[in-house]
């Protein structure tokens, strides 16, 4: 995928699962390198409206710690597992993104349809995320 997206001179944005980004930590320097943008996505991805907000918090803080040791910099992009509690419809949807804001993060999804404004924030969710085998997917092995 990385190379698809480099030949295509394609920026796009990675949300980093914090267990599966320190398994293949390798990637995130290039990521980077090539213009790509990268964010947050949790770090055993929770639902995040069922965990406790101190939780929530360490979960961000933990993906974080590893961004900053890995690239120097930190990511103010946050994409919650499953994007549920992006447009919350219960109170309980809404704490979350009201921690998160608290925290400093800008919490973006995709849109269900896939218009090009949001495909081209979200070209590529970090297949280290969900998909299995992700990591030789992204890489091109």
């Amino acid at each position: 995928m990385l190379e698809i997206l480099h030949r295509a001179q394609v920026p796009a944005t990675f949300c980093i699962v914090g267990l599966k980004g320190d398994l293949n930590a390798q990637l995130l320097p290039r990521l980077v390198d090539e213009g790509h943008e990268i964010g947050n996505h949790t770090f055993p991805h929770p639902n995040v409206a069922m965990i406790r907000p101190q939780l929530l918090s360490l979960e961000l803080n933990a993906t974080e710690r590893l961004v900053e040791s890995r690239l120097g910099r930190r990511s103010v992009l946050l994409r919650p597992p499953d994007a549920e509690d992006v447009e919350p419809e219960t109170p309980e949807q809404v704490k979350p993104l009201l921690l998160t804001g608290d925290l400093g993060y800008y919490t973006y999804h995709q849109a269900p349809d896939h218009t090009p404004a949001s495909t081209q924030l979200n070209v590529a969710l970090l297949w280290l995320a969900d998909e299995p085998g992700g990591s030789r997917a992204l890489s091109g092995a």
